[in-house]
């Protein structure tokens, strides 16, 4: 079974957060430990959920992760819907991620933090084109 956890992305800080807090809540209410509404439009954070997964160095691998397949040399991002986790923006499509894959992926950044990996692999993508 699948641990349930949470990080968060402040919009505002421009940190992340890997003991996000539900606003205006006690102050040891945590997020990681409940199943409280997540989609709060006003809120400051972006939260992202861990999708089970560990890369081959150990490191879970949560929603937004950028994760590169290490043997093969493309990368792209995770995602986490409906109870499945697929890597979108490689070569191949989207991709059903499993554990079969661990071994091989290894977490490069995250769409908040490192925003230029994928931007330079859009770009090199349009000039091998």
């Amino acid at each position: 079974m699948r641990e349930i956890k949470f990080r968060a992305w402040n919009k505002v800080l421009k940190t992340m957060d890997y003991q996000p807090q539900v606003p205006g809540s006690e102050p040891d209410f945590d997020l990681n430990s409940s199943f409280a509404c997540l989609a709060m439009e006003d809120s400051p954070e972006v939260v992202m959920q861990y999708t089970g997964l560990k890369d081959k160095n150990g490191k879970e691998i949560y929603e937004g992760d950028i994760v590169e397949h290490t043997k093969e040399g493309w990368f792209g991002i995770c995602d986490w819907c409906n109870g499945v986790v697929t890597l979108t923006g490689n070569p191949l499509g989207n991709l059903t991620l499993g554990s079969y894959f661990q071994e091989h992926l290894e977490i490069i950044g995250n769409i908040y933090e490192n925003q230029e990996l994928m931007d330079s692999s859009q770009h090199d993508a349009d000039t091998q084109s």
